[in-house]
């Protein structure tokens, strides 16, 4: 990807854990990664250019292995702020779809790795009681990333990545 290009604030981290959190935004979703091996990280917050238009909260860029992921936290936002979509949970896979349509020309296509992740602050159910919110897989922008090639990682608030 070519950051020197993106024109918000860049900040670095190789801390192990990675936390990133919109806690004051009144968000209680987190982005919790391991990073054992120290990767260097930039990151930014596409969500607070002042645009109208919908961003994710986080992009994190690791030029060490060329993955580029796109976090989006969803704790308690209020659904009747979204007049684009019916719910939150679809809102926030709209919001992963346009901020990689905004980045798109910067992500070297042949050897940028793509993620897509919704944090969500909800606890995972066991397997025997399924939440509504698992039928994610029929929301409109949910598969316009799978037409991306980009399976999206749902990490609930128990959940952790490996970068």
């Amino acid at each position: 990807m070519i950051t020197e290009l993106i024109s918000l604030t860049k900040y670095s981290t190789s801390s192990n854990p990675i936390i990133l959190d919109d806690y004051l935004h009144r968000s209680f979703a987190a982005y919790h990664a391991k990073n054992d091996f120290n990767k260097s990280f930039i990151y930014c917050k596409p969500d607070e250019k002042g645009e109208s238009a919908p961003r994710c909260d986080y992009l994190l860029v690791c030029s060490d292995d060329f993955t580029i992921r796109f976090i989006e936290l969803k704790g308690n936002d209020k659904q009747e702020d979204k007049k684009c979509c019916k719910n939150v949970w679809g809102h926030a896979f709209h919001q992963l779809v346009a901020t990689y349509d905004n980045y798109s020309p910067l992500i070297d296509h042949e050897k940028d790795i793509v993620k897509m992740i919704l944090c969500t602050s909800a606890y995972r159910f066991s397997d025997s009681r399924r939440r509504s919110a698992t039928r994610y897989e029929q929301y409109r922008y949910y598969k316009k990333i799978r037409e991306l090639g980009v399976v999206p990682l749902i990490l609930y608030c128990d959940d952790e990545d490996v970068v």
